[in-house]
């Protein structure tokens, strides 16, 4: 997941936000679900009566969503800036 964002030469003074959201990623990720799981969520949305548009399938999606439509961008930015600086360093 992380491939293209390794590819990018950025400036040396971004490398501790890198790897803090990289971290960070692999931390929430690992608790993420399993293949089985979202298969079992596209098989119901393909056979269900009424389906939904989108299906989220955690809930840090879910709040994601009505997160950036309440805060707007400049908090969000700031948010995850928070985050790469609280997990910079840990592997």
């Amino acid at each position: 997941a992380f491939t293209a964002l390794e590819k990018v030469a950025h400036p040396s003074d971004y490398d501790a936000y890198i790897d803090g959201m990289k971290n960070y990623m692999r931390q929430t990720y690992a608790k993420a679900p399993n293949a089985e799981t979202t298969m079992r969520a596209m098989m119901h949305a393909a056979t269900v009566a009424k389906p939904k548009a989108v299906y989220r399938t955690t809930h840090d999606a879910k709040f994601a969503t009505l997160l950036a439509g309440l805060l707007g961008p400049k908090r969000i930015a700031d948010f995850f800036i928070r985050i790469a600086r609280q997990h910079a360093g840990k592997a």
